[in-house]
């Protein structure tokens, strides 16, 4: 049996959704330097739900993303000129990769999400574009059984999604293919300093306090004059492996 839906009648339902702009603000940009650098990164999250770019209808594409804000920006900000829709799911503010190897960006999540935002009611082609990075924690079969939906695997980086759709919705080798241009593995390095620099103060303290223990006590001059150089050590040890290594 055929399944027949009114879409007119569910146009309430899309004239409710928030519209996002495809370009970045000052406050966007800020906010993605603040994260690099490890501050208020597990609360830089996007609401899950759908949100319009453009003016999109029942016969535009569906965009799936996370609902780390770094992912949710780096996807719209790419979508400029086109009328699209864009599901977010619950990620816990982890990113689309790291959230399939953790499950949060899989088919169960895919599935929910569709019928939450009740998604059959508002585009009729039921397919959705799912990130390549994404593909590891999503089975597509089963989506498709669970909730009607086909599941198209886009290219792994954004701005390659015109050229996507230009091409009839086929990634080309090179937009399959994941590189770490020295750039990309710089921007790794801030977070890493902030997220260890308690460890390394630790480190510091101790070998300061171990350095001014002598046979007849504890001499603050020892401590001092001793520590120095091992200190030197400890921190240029510390930035060649959060640092150098990684370049």
């Amino acid at each position: 049996m055929e399944l027949s839906v009114d879409f007119q009648s569910f146009r309430p339902l899309a004239l409710t959704l928030p519209t996002v702009s495809t370009k970045l603000n000052w406050k966007d940009y800020w906010g993605a330097i603040k994260v690099r650098w490890g501050i208020g990164r597990d609360h830089y999250r996007v609401t899950p739900g759908i949100y319009k770019v453009g003016n999109p209808n029942s016969e535009s594409d569906v965009f799936v993303s996370a609902n780390y804000k770094l992912s949710f920006d780096a996807l719209r900000k790419n979508l400029g000129s086109l009328n699209a829709w864009i599901l977010v799911i619950d990620t816990k503010g982890v990113n689309v990769w790291c959230a399939a190897g953790k499950g949060t960006f899989g088919t169960d999540n895919i599935v929910k999400s569709i019928k939450n935002t009740s998604l059959e009611s508002i585009v009729k082609h039921h397919t959705i574009i799912v990130p390549q990075l994404g593909a590891v924690g999503v089975a597509a079969h089963i989506v498709k059984k669970m909730s009607g939906f086909r599941v198209v695997y886009g290219p792994i980086h954004a701005k390659d999604i015109k050229p996507f759709i230009q091409a009839g919705y086929k990634a080309t080798p090179e937009m399959r293919e994941m590189k770490f241009p020295i750039q990309e593995r710089a921007k790794l390095i801030p977070v890493d300093l902030m997220y260890g620099k308690y460890k390394l103060l630790i480190a510091m303290a101790v070998l300061v306090f171990f350095s001014g223990l002598d046979r007849t006590g504890f001499l603050f001059s020892k401590m001092f004059e001793t520590s120095l150089f091992p200190l030197i050590n400890i921190v240029a040890a510390y930035l060649a492996g959060i640092g150098i290594a990684p370049l």
